[in-house]
């Protein structure tokens, strides 16, 4: 129960069969949904809280049409900073970090986006990123990392990102019409 609800973000990715699923949990097996929603309740450790307002602090923003792709870099808690901002509003978002010689790329799609574009993180843009990076990339529709050489900056990359998916994106809407 405790899985799902982390996996659906409490419900606000769930499907029909999602809410069959838990249904079958407290009726059957007599799960807990109170003592699973507690499992997930934990206060963020000071260190993730501060990564995720530099991230916020160093947030440079872009559009491509009506979508609002933002980047960011931190060192640490990537992933978690990615969704703080698309909380705040983002419709995808970038963290580049540097670890000794790897460059790092988290990227995270609201739904929204990816079924009114088509783009998958995972498939569409990540492994030529990494591969581009003298890396390897790969993940989700929605969550997706790709790795490289850390010889690159962050501008340098966030060049190239935006590049793939203005591409992509304008390609897309010249199909529409």
């Amino acid at each position: 129960m405790s899985g799902i609800l982390y996996d659906t973000r409490r419900f606000f990715y769930a499907t029909r069969e999602t809410f069959a699923t838990v249904y079958n949990l407290i009726s059957i097996f007599n799960a807990d949904y109170p003592k699973a929603q507690s499992v997930l309740q934990h206060e963020m450790p000071i260190a993730e809280r501060i990564a995720r307002l530099k991230a916020a602090q160093r947030l440079v923003i872009r559009r491509i049409g009506d979508w609002i792709i933002v980047y960011s870099h931190v060192s640490a808690y990537e992933s978690s900073c990615a969704r703080a901002i698309l909380d705040l509003g983002a419709d995808v978002a970038f963290i580049i970090s540097k670890h000794k010689k790897i460059l790092r790329v988290v990227g995270r799609a609201k739904q929204s986006f990816v079924k009114n574009t088509g783009i998958s993180l995972g498939r569409d843009l990540m492994p030529h990123l990494g591969e581009l990076l003298g890396g390897v990339g790969g993940g989700h529709d929605t969550a997706a990392v790709a790795e490289g050489a850390a010889k690159y900056d962050f501008t340098y990359v966030v060049n190239i990102i935006h590049g793939i998916l203005e591409k992509k994106i304008l390609r897309i809407s010249k199909q529409a019409l």
